[in-house]
């Protein structure tokens, strides 16, 4: 009985050593699950949070180096527009210039051309003169200068100038100058009573009014 108290004794202190140990563990253990539980998901959230702002930064940095891509490609684009802008300016300016040039000649030309044909009629008008010191010829004189005329206005009439001699018809501001108005109860009012100066036309092209005087009605008073 002594022994097997004594066993018990010992067995009980065995015991009671080991379950101060084992509770000692398992409490630790719990702490430990308890600290790792509040600590990790401040971490995980840290973590997420680097994560995301480097995916964002990355993302970010290659919509901004699309953008200067497109940026450059623009420039380039714009470039090729100027240059294009100026070289069609400078052709513009020299064609101009070369329309210039040409029209310029042209009008040399024409005007020599009708020079040319003038001067028949200067050598005319120089026999006319000549033949003046001859005191028995002024018939001749006259007829020399009729025939001048007339080569002179066929000249002009084969370049396209037409005269016109609008008396009697209504006045046209377009085409005709009062010179003066003068009363007439015999024509209506407005109408071209006599020309002073013919006029001319170069084709449709007005070179000179004619100079009028027209009628208007009498002051009664």
């Amino acid at each position: 009985m002594l022994e097997a108290k004594k066993k018990n004794e010992s067995n009980s202190k065995n015991d009671y050593g080991k379950v101060p140990f084992k509770n000692n563990e398992k409490s630790k253990e719990k702490v430990s699950k308890n600290q790792s539980h509040k600590i990790k998901p401040e971490s995980i959230k840290k973590k997420k949070l680097k994560r995301k702002k480097t995916n964002s930064e990355i993302k970010l940095n290659k919509k901004i180096t699309k953008l200067k891509k497109e940026l450059d490609e623009k420039n380039n684009q714009l470039n090729d527009y100027i240059d294009t802008l100026q070289r069609l300016q400078a052709e513009f300016e020299n064609y101009r210039k070369r329309i210039l040039k040409e029209q310029s000649k042209f009008t040399a030309l024409a005007n020599i051309d009708l020079i040319k044909k003038l001067l028949p009629i200067l050598d005319n008008f120089e026999r006319a003169i000549d033949s003046k010191k001859n005191k028995g010829e002024y018939r001749t004189i006259i007829k020399g200068i009729d025939i001048l005329y007339r080569e002179f206005g066929q000249i002009l009439n084969k370049e396209g100038v037409r005269e016109f001699y609008p008396e009697g018809e209504i006045f046209d501001s377009r085409y005709h100058h009062a010179i003066m108005q003068i009363e007439s109860d015999k024509h209506k009012e407005g109408t071209v009573l006599e020309v002073l100066q013919k006029g001319y036309l170069l084709n449709d092209i007005l070179l000179r009014p004619a100079a009028v005087k027209v009628s208007k009605k009498p002051n009664k008073s």
